[in-house]
């Protein structure tokens, strides 16, 4: 699976384009999605349109057309809470209208207990699947520098890790997941960002 995001700030708001690919030659599934997001001040609203493509060898190709709306609320200094919904009318595909895409919603919240302790969970409910919930925690070894996170997902009880590091303008982690039947599964995440405003 490879997924890459690009976000371009607009004075308060800012503009995305989201790639994803999934599978592999007899059988894939891809998407393009572009994204505008508006800072209001202690909430922020964002809206996305994807074109969701599926390959399967010896049937041929297919596409839905899908919709995403979040709005992120600072409740506080330290707490942070979100909510996120992702095709709620199930976009049907073109070919097969049998099928469609899965409704899901998410309610996130995230708590800086310290400079070196952030506090998350989310709630997630996709159609026709069990409620989710993804529980973790990051602590900064140094301070925008170093940090480690760990955390359980509940739906197939996976819990995963990882470590990232910070230079400039660059960031990595490395995350290791585990899945009861599939086993290990690692991950890596590479960001590249422009120099953050100093607020006055």
């Amino acid at each position: 699976m490879y997924m890459a995001t690009v976000a371009v700030p607009v004075g308060r708001d800012g503009v995305g384009l989201a790639m994803q690919y999934a599978g592999f030659g007899d059988y894939n599934e891809s998407s393009i999605g572009l994204a505008y997001g508006k800072n209001l001040g202690k909430i922020s609203i964002g809206v996305q349109c994807n074109y969701n493509m599926i390959h399967i060898a010896g049937y041929g190709n297919d596409a839905a057309l899908g919709i995403e709306a979040g709005s992120r609320w600072q409740v506080s200094r330290r707490f942070i809470t979100g909510i996120h919904i992702a095709n709620p009318l199930g976009a049907r595909f073109t070919n097969n209208s049998n099928e469609k895409l899965a409704a899901a919603y998410q309610f996130g919240a995230g708590y800086e207990v310290s400079p070196q302790l952030f506090l998350s969970a989310e709630m997630s409910k996709e159609e026709d699947k069990p409620v989710n919930v993804q529980a973790g925690i990051q602590y900064n070894v140094i301070t925008n520098r170093l940090f480690i996170r760990t955390g359980l997902s509940t739906a197939t009880t996976e819990p995963f890790m990882g470590i990232g590091c910070q230079w400039k303008n660059c960031r990595a982690d490395v995350n290791l997941r585990y899945h009861p039947q599939l086993g290990l599964t690692p991950g890596l995440l590479l960001l590249f960002f422009g120099k953050t405003k100093t607020e006055p």
